[in-house]
């Protein structure tokens, strides 16, 4: 008879098997612990680790304590026994595995650490990846408040928030709309509309910054046909950026890291298992190099580059024709519930500092609005004049090679206003919010 069958059909066996099982995960333990308190207590080894690395060092401190606490009572238990089920000794080996399995897994997530939590506006969304958190307030370069519905609100006037105005103008789009690094009275939309009510006091319009902070088209398109529509807007003004195509040059089939790399694969993986992590962020550091986010950025700005060439190669013209595609069911969403739709072009940095960049992107929206009926405002000859104007030039209204500064979104309300304006676009709502108010006195 073999030693495993031996051990199957004999307690005593089984005994003995199970304490030399549990004695060694013993030993491994007091090992790990062992190690990790040589770590804590060594300056050289311990400066090493970053505020994340720390945290997660001390989690795993923390875990294989209790571990070590529960096999010493398991131990003294078998000690005191000199037979037990063989059934328990043959489950007692894939859970001695199992336990190998974890405390590794531990162990690697301290190279290999999730972000810290920190106060944020976004919550995980299991479709569009993220979304903002209702309610939130948090500081992020400037203060952030977002109201009940997740749209942005003036944090310097929060109890003049309000939603029910005459005319109500939902902006939607990416950090741009949001306001990078701006005030909420600062973005464009906030500007575009103080601006409308200061021509008209009986106005009374409302802008509902609906911005998403790394959403491009077909986040905006899911959200806005499945959330923000419900707030029946009256018209619905989209932001559109090269960036936006950029993301679509590897849509994938997920939300987060691949349907928006640039952003998205920078960020340190939130997943619970070390090794997981692992994976991630060496198949990350393969594309885009040891500088993540550096990395990331260079393949956006390579991806836009293309996008302004004079013939748009293939993945160039995939993207576009996702990024079509996207508007044209937001245009069919509004045309169900009767609001206004346009869409607004945001220029790159790049195409004011260089006139050899030809603006095909802008072409192709301009046709797409044209053949369906969509207002479209291009934003790229108000800039070029803006920064011809302005003493700082290109460098006064930009922050970065995208997002705007005060002027720059200054800029972009005022075009935006009299775009509004001039296309009797503001008429067409103002004559409709007077029909809302005669049918409900009726």
């Amino acid at each position: 008879m073999t030693k495993s069958a031996h051990a199957q059909t004999n307690p005593h066996a089984a005994a003995r098997i199970a304490r030399v099982l549990v004695f060694s995960c013993t030993i491994y333990t007091a090992a790990v612990l062992i190690g990790i308190s040589v770590v804590l207590n060594t300056p050289s080894l311990y400066s090493q680790l970053n505020a994340e690395s720390y945290a997660q060092l001390h989690a795993t401190t923390r875990q294989h304590a209790v571990a070590i606490a529960v096999l010493l009572i398991l131990s003294v238990w078998l000690r005191r026994r000199t037979t037990i089920r063989p059934a328990a000794a043959k489950v007692l080996l894939p859970l001695s595995l199992l336990f190998l399995l974890a405390s590794v897994d531990r162990l690697v997530g301290v190279a290999y650490p999730p972000p810290l939590r920190q106060n944020t506006i976004f919550k995980p969304h299991k479709i569009r990846g993220w979304t903002n958190i209702p309610n939130a307030h948090a500081q992020m370069e400037v203060d952030i408040m977002l109201d009940k519905y997740g749209l942005r609100m003036d944090e310097l006037a929060p109890e003049s928030h309000r939603t029910d105005g005459r005319i109500r103008i939902m902006f939607l789009g990416d950090s741009i709309t949001f306001g990078f690094y701006q005030r909420a009275r600062d973005t464009y939309g906030a500007q575009a509309t103080s601006i409308l009510n200061s021509r008209d006091p009986d106005l009374d319009a409302v802008a509902l910054n609906a911005g998403h902070t790394g959403y491009d088209t077909w986040q905006e398109w899911h959200y806005f046909e499945n959330t923000a529509v419900n707030l029946e807007p009256d018209a619905l003004v989209l932001q559109f950026c090269l960036n936006d195509a950029a993301a679509m040059y590897d849509p994938g089939i997920g939300p987060d890291m691949k349907r928006h790399p640039q952003a998205s694969q920078i960020l340190q993986p939130t997943h619970w298992s070390g090794l997981h992590r692992a994976v991630l962020d060496i198949a990350a550091r393969r594309q885009f190099g040891e500088n993540l986010q550096q990395g990331a950025q260079e393949l956006e700005h390579f991806r836009m580059e293309e996008l302004l060439r004079p013939e748009l190669n293939d993945q160039a013209t995939r993207a576009m024709q996702l990024i079509i595609s996207h508007m044209e069911r937001i245009a069919k969403c509004c045309r169900r519930h009767g609001i206004r739709f346009m869409i607004v072009c945001w220029p790159m940095r790049s195409q004011l500092v260089d006139d050899a960049l030809v603006p095909q992107p802008q072409r192709i929206l301009r046709e797409f609005c044209e053949k369906n009926g969509v207002a479209y405002l291009d934003l790229l000859p108000a800039f070029k004049a803006g920064a011809t104007r302005s003493e700082g030039g290109v460098d006064s209204l930009y922050i970065d090679h995208v997002h705007p500064t005060r002027a720059g979104n200054a800029i972009a309300g005022g075009a935006l206003a009299e775009f509004l304006i001039e296309s009797g676009i503001i008429d067409e709502l103002d004559r409709q919010a007077d029909e809302r108010s005669t049918e409900q006195s009726r």
